[in-house]
C-alpha cells in the first residue's frame, strides 16, 4: 500500500467520522447557560440564536440543568474534534497534492 493509498483511506475514514459527529451535533442543545433571580427565585435560561439569527431563550429547570450542561460540554468536545478532523484531512490533502506533484 503506498503512502497514497493510506492517506485517501485517512481522509476517507475522516469523512464518515465528520458525517457521524455532524449528526451527534445535531441531536445536543446548543447555547449558552444564563441565570437570574425573580422574587428570590433562580432561573436560568438557555440562550441561542435560530436560523434566521433571532436570540431565542428557553428556561431549564434544576433538574434538567446538570443533563443540559453535560449535553453542552459534549457539543463542545465534539466540535473540537470536529476541528481536528478537518485540520487532519487538509494536511492529508496537502501530501497528496505534493506527492503528485513530486512524481510529475
Amino acid at each position: 500500500m503506498t503512502l497514497k493509498e493510506v492517506l485517501e483511506e485517512q481522509i476517507k475514514s475522516s469523512q464518515n467520522d465528520i458525517s457521524f459527529y455532524e449528526e451527534q451535533l445535531k441531536r445536543l442543545p446548543k447555547g449558552t447557560f444564563h441565570s437570574i433571580i425573580i422574587n428570590g427565585n433562580r432561573v436560568n435560561y438557555l440562550k441561542d440564536y435560530d436560523d434566521r439569527g433571532k436570540r431565542v431563550e428557553r428556561t431549564v429547570d434544576e433538574e434538567e440543568l446538570e443533563i443540559v450542561n453535560r449535553q453542552l460540554q459534549m457539543r463542545n468536545q465534539i466540535e473540537q474534534w470536529l476541528h481536528e478532523l478537518k485540520e487532519e484531512i487538509e494536511a492529508a490533502e496537502n501530501t497528496i497534492h505534493y506527492i503528485r506533484k513530486d512524481n510529475k
